[in-house]
């Protein structure tokens, strides 16, 4: 059952969907594509969450926020597991790899909440999207501010890719300074607080 588990999630689901530009989980979908009911769709998806295989990330939400995204994003907490279950056999493969930057997000998602557990931590996070496709990646509760958190493979990161920071409804919380973390080798201000970060940094 879980060979057929992961080819679900990986081959099928990520391929179909991710590639699509449709990060966010749909059970309904994932049964269409896979040929199984939705009911047992989400029972096996639960089982790789509650094996810590793969975590939620689920939208930010206030009371007023109905014109938000609703649905949660599925992340491998193995990046490395994930790849090979998508059959990317190599560095090269995955520098090409329609995947790399579903795959690269899930990374930093994942290090974000090892090293706050490492800490004795919970992570509150989420992720912002709203019915127009204004979308950030992550965002980092933290003392009282939302701290928005893009994730680029580019190298060249500008305050352009925290165009939909503007539109996030912060509710009670302050905003705090936006972080990108990017392919570059140091840490590089931005200006108003916000900061891009070197990948290899976390």
């Amino acid at each position: 059952m879980c060979e057929r588990i992961y080819y679900l999630l990986c081959t099928r689901y990520y391929f179909v969907h991710t590639h699509a530009a449709f990060p966010q989980l749909s059970y309904a979908k994932v049964a269409q594509a896979a040929e199984l009911s939705p009911s047992t769709a989400k029972r096996w998806i639960s089982i790789l969450e509650t094996s810590g295989i793969i975590t939620m990330l689920h939208p930010y939400c206030t009371n007023s926020t109905k014109r938000l995204v609703k649905a949660p994003k599925m992340h491998f907490m193995d990046s490395g597991l994930c790849a090979w279950l998508a059959g990317i056999t190599s560095a090269a493969h995955l520098k090409n790899s329609p995947l790399l930057g579903h795959i690269v997000e899930s990374w930093v998602f994942g290090q974000l909440l090892r090293g706050y557990a490492n800490n004795g931590r919970t992570c509150r996070i989420s992720y912002f999207r709203d019915k127009a496709g204004r979308e950030v990646d992550m965002l980092l509760e933290e003392n009282g501010r939302l701290y928005p958190i893009e994730v680029k493979l580019s190298g060249t990161p500008s305050l352009d890719d925290l165009a939909a920071v503007r539109h996030i409804p912060t509710g009670r919380l302050k905003l705090g300074g936006g972080i990108i973390v990017c392919n570059i080798p140091k840490p590089l201000p931005l200006g108003f607080d916000n900061i891009a970060l070197p990948i290899s940094a976390l």
